[in-house]
């Protein structure tokens, strides 16, 4: 029979389910890590082959303006967000005068006009 008392085996139990809570969230951790390392490798390959077409598909009317055959973009894709998994992003950036368009630069969130940070 168990010579352990009462106490000795409640303490055993803590012990395997603070094991058990510690491995389950390293497998989380790595699972999270894989599924980081898959999307940065996936949004990797889009913005190299097929920025443009992905880029019609979220913004047409972004799409539309950029077809302009004098203007000279990147589409860049960035993770966004502060929680896992993140929100995929898109910048356009203008090759010509190297600039990068941010509407959160050029518009006040309060009022929509052109923000003047020298005024």
């Amino acid at each position: 029979m168990n010579n352990m008392s009462y106490d000795e085996n409640s303490f055993d139990q803590e012990k395997r389910q603070s094991a058990a809570r510690r491995i389950q969230a390293c497998w989380r951790s790595h699972q999270d890590r894989w599924l980081f390392n898959l999307l940065l490798s996936t949004v990797r390959a889009t913005e190299h082959t097929i920025a443009p077409a992905v880029l019609c598909q979220l913004s047409p009317r972004e799409a539309l303006l950029l077809r302009d055959p004098s203007m000279h973009y990147k589409v860049r894709l960035r993770f966004a967000g502060s929680q896992f998994p993140p929100v995929v992003v898109f910048k356009i950036i203008d090759l010509k005068g190297g600039k990068y368009l941010s509407g959160k630069k050029l518009f006040c969130p309060s009022n929509q006009l052109p923000h003047n940070p020298k005024a």
